[in-house]
């Protein structure tokens, strides 16, 4: 995994007590991984005050999310443009890696 470290967040979680920012993750994630990842890199420099000015160590660090994505979910002939900016979840069995 080259060095990478990853915090999984639980969608389901959040999705009980926020529907609403799971509805909007899911929507837009972009806007709030950006947040998210730098959060979780705050918590870090604050844990890990070693780490505090070595930005190429932080970027190692991210957030993920698992979790049931409901109509996000599809298979590579389901991916269709209006998903685009939009968290997919894709549903397949690999056949051949090249």
């Amino acid at each position: 995994d080259s060095g990478r470290k990853r915090l999984i967040v639980s969608l389901d979680d959040i999705r009980q007590t926020e529907e609403a920012l799971a509805r909007s993750l899911v929507d837009r994630p972009l806007e709030h991984m950006m947040a998210l990842n730098q959060a979780l890199r705050e918590l870090i420099k604050e844990e890990r005050p070693e780490l505090k000015d070595d930005e190429s160590a932080l970027r190692r660090y991210h957030v993920g999310i698992q979790g049931s994505l409901g109509e996000h979910r599809v298979t590579p002939r389901g991916l269709v443009s209006k998903l685009i900016g939009t968290m997919v979840e894709i549903e397949g069995i690999v056949t051949r890696v090249s």
